[in-house]
């Protein structure tokens, strides 16, 4: 069967279409959080001027593991303690 036949036949199968659901909609919502996040430590950084938005890494704001039971070991949260 050619390959694009089987990517036509995925587009019909309801079963494909729940299964990415099922796992797509956890991580946008995960991602959803993160971005908020994000947002939110830049809103509160940026209380302290223009400077400190500038030299706050990006990346310290939301790392991956902050989902993890135990997020009192978050990074994040020093950001805003200093």
């Amino acid at each position: 069967m050619p390959t694009i036949l089987r990517v036509i036949d995925l587009y019909r199968d309801r079963e494909y279409f729940r299964q990415l659901l099922k796992i797509g909609l956890p991580i946008t919502f995960q991602q959803f959080v993160f971005s908020l996040l994000n947002m939110v430590g830049v809103v509160m950084i940026g209380q302290k001027g223009e400077v400190a938005v500038a030299a706050s890494p990006s990346h310290s704001v939301t790392p991956s593991f902050c989902a993890a039971p135990g997020m009192s070991k978050c990074r994040w949260r020093s950001a805003f303690l200093h």
